[in-house]
């Protein structure tokens, strides 16, 4: 049986009106809800002013708890004594002064000052949050991811800075987004800082970030390079320096050249050894950790065969001193410098000599290629001829070389020699003089009868 009219239009206004009622039920516990997350809001504003006021002031600072006193340096006091603080055992840590901030459980975070990176608004470490909620407190923690051996460093990083950001600490490491410069110098005492002029804030925010870092590092290396730093954001630039493949390659090379160092024999080993001395202060910085006595080990053994008798001296001595390895090593240089300058000495008068010798013997060459050294190339027993030896000798009979009856000579016969003609020319003249002795004898016999 279909309904009428008049049933539908009750049956919608009965719908409807269900329909509103649960609308303003709704409307009336959103209400409620509004004015409760209004209330939480100015609790947190009214907490975190108080916290900026007691920062200014000298109290207590960000990463402080709103319940504890101003803690000072290096110590728990007037902190929340939270479970797990223990002792520094960075091995950055000094006493008394520059990082001497409390450690925490591996791998674990905590806002209150000495412990690592906590947070800021409602987030903390291990401690309590910065504002009393009429309800709950908010306990938030945050574990740094920790550095492995097996891990992708770069991974590692993203991951970091995630867990620092999370924390409102990433600008310590990033350098960015801080409002306020990084404190120079996390080393010095607190005294001094604060001369400087960073407040207690800028302080322990960069304690809190400086242990934030420590705890994830596990590798020593790792932890040589974070304990030569002296700000976060420093550290973390040298782990990317160190852990760069570039950078690693080049600390390969590095190692390598430093175990296969040679040592140059004409070279004062001292000079080899401040070499050797700062490669393993490059690999030192580079997180390979080099001892001294490994540096003066290996030195003696780079050694040229010339310093053996240093090195028995040196090698029974129970334990190496620089000093005295550079006293004897030095006195043995000195000693095989003197005895090759003697040999040098000696070497350049034998050469001397020798250059004399030499010297005369080309000047008795040069004489002897003279014509009147009697040195002449030989003549040809057959044709005559100078060149060649009669065994080979093709000259035919015409062109055979006359020999002088009256010199001896080549070239010519008795007829046209120029001796012969000599020889004439010389009687002649000597029969000349004679006759003029002769008339000179009569004109002086004649002379003398005169008288």
């Amino acid at each position: 049986m279909g309904m009428s009219g008049a049933d539908v239009a009750a049956e919608a206004a009965d719908v409807t009106t269900s329909t509103q009622g649960r609308v303003d039920n709704l409307e009336s516990k959103v209400s409620g809800l509004t004015d409760e997350v209004q209330q939480l809001t100015g609790l947190l504003r009214s907490a975190l002013g108080k916290l900026e006021k007691e920062g200014e002031s000298g109290g207590a600072g960000v990463g402080a708890v709103v319940t504890g006193d101003a803690p000072t340096r290096g110590t728990q006091e007037g902190a929340p004594q939270n479970e797990g603080i223990t002792p520094p055992s960075d091995p950055a840590v000094g006493p008394g002064g520059g990082r001497d901030r409390g450690s925490l459980p591996q791998g674990e975070t905590t806002e209150t000052y000495g412990g690592g990176t906590g947070g800021f608004g409602g987030f903390v470490g291990e401690g309590d949050g910065f504002h009393q909620n009429l309800y709950s407190k908010m306990r938030v923690s945050v574990h740094a991811p920790r550095l492995e051996g097996g891990k992708g460093y770069y991974s590692w990083r993203r991951a970091f800075i995630q867990a620092a950001k999370t924390v409102d600490m990433d600008g310590q490491f990033v350098g960015a987004t801080e409002p306020q410069p990084d404190v120079g110098d996390m080393n010095k005492p607190k005294a001094t800082l604060l001369a400087e002029g960073y407040s207690e804030a800028q302080i322990h925010r960069s304690l809190q970030a400086f242990h934030f870092l420590s705890s994830a590092l596990v590798r020593e290396p790792d932890k040589a390079v974070f304990g030569r730093c002296v700000t976060p954001k420093q550290a973390l630039d040298e782990l990317d320096k160190v852990h760069n493949p570039e950078s690693q390659v080049a600390t390969q090379e590095l190692l390598s050249k430093f175990q296969n160092f040679a040592m140059p024999a004409d070279k004062n080993p001292t000079e080899s050894l401040i070499a050797m001395e700062q490669l393993a202060s490059r690999l030192n910085e580079r997180g390979v950790r080099v001892e001294a006595s490994y540096v003066l080990s290996l030195f003696l053994s780079a050694l040229p065969a010339e310093y053996d008798h240093a090195k028995l001296t040196l090698q029974s001595a129970p334990t190496l001193d620089r000093g005295e390895v550079i006293r004897v090593v030095g006195s043995q240089h000195s000693s095989i410098k003197q005895g090759k300058s003697h040999r040098n000495s000696n070497r350049n008068n034998h050469k001397a000599s020798e250059q004399g010798l030499l010297r005369q013997r080309q000047r008795q060459r040069r004489w002897r290629r003279q014509p009147h050294g009697g040195r002449r190339r030989g003549r040809c027993y057959r044709c005559k001829r100078r060149g060649h030896q009669s065994f080979s000798c093709t000259t035919p009979i015409a062109d055979f070389m006359t020999q002088c009856e009256n010199c001896d000579g080549y070239g010519h016969d008795k007829s046209k020699c120029p001796s012969a003609k000599d020889e004439e020319e010389a009687k002649g003249e000597t029969a000349v003089m004679a006759v003029a002795v002769a008339s000179d004898d009569e004109e002086l016999d004649v002379a003398r009868e005169a008288l």
